[in-house]
Formats: C-alpha cells, structure tokens, sequence
C-alpha cells in the first residue's frame, strides 16, 4: 500500500477543481463585462438620421420645421442621411398626404439644399 500516491492524487484533483473553478468564474465575468460594454456604446447618441423628438427636444437648441410630402418622404431620409441631418418626423393626422420635418436651426440649409435636389 502506497498511501502516498493517494495523497498526491487528491492534491493534484483539488487544484485542478480549482482551477476549472476559477476559470469558468473569470468566464463568467469576461461574458457579463462583455454585455455591460456593448450596452454602454449603444447608448451613444445619434448624429445624423431618424431619431425622437425627446432626443431633439432635451438638446435646448433651436428648431426650424419644414413639410414635405408623404410620398416623398423615404427619398428625404435617403438623402438626409448623406448629408448628416439629424431629423423627426411629424405625421400630420388630419391631412395625411403632408408630414413635418423638425431640425436643427444650424441644418436648416442643409434641408433646403435637399428640398432643392427632391
């Protein structure tokens, strides 16, 4: 009987134990630090695109409004993106055939400038 080999075999089983403890542990964290991360950077804010009116509204800047017809409406967006304005769309419920666009003061010219291309 060798009742050192069984002594060194329960040494060498516990720290392994423990370290596929310890690792499943820093797993663990390394996913949730992941998670914590990406919910971080999706909060940064827009700058240019569709975005609510809270948003535009929290910034106290100046606002213009503009209207442009329904129909036309995804050819604006398309090329306000290209052009960086950040925009909110207003439905109008009584006439439906018309939506307001509020930007920014400073991107009002932008908006003419895309207005002129439509």
């Amino acid at each position: 009987m060798n009742f050192g080999g069984d002594a060194a075999d329960q040494v060498v089983r516990y720290s392994l134990e423990g370290i596929d403890y310890s690792l499943r542990l820093s797993g663990t964290l390394a996913k949730n630090l992941a998670v914590f991360f990406a919910a971080v950077l999706k909060d940064q804010k827009k700058t240019y695109g569709k975005t609510r009116m809270v948003r535009m509204l929290k910034e106290n800047r100046p606002l213009k409004f503009f209207t442009v017809p329904s129909d036309r409406l995804k050819e604006f967006a398309r090329e306000g993106k290209k052009r960086g304005l950040l925009y909110v769309v207003i439905r109008d419920r009584k006439n439906p055939s018309q939506c307001e666009i509020m930007v920014f003061a400073d991107d009002a010219a932008k908006v003419n400038r895309v207005m002129d291309k439509m």
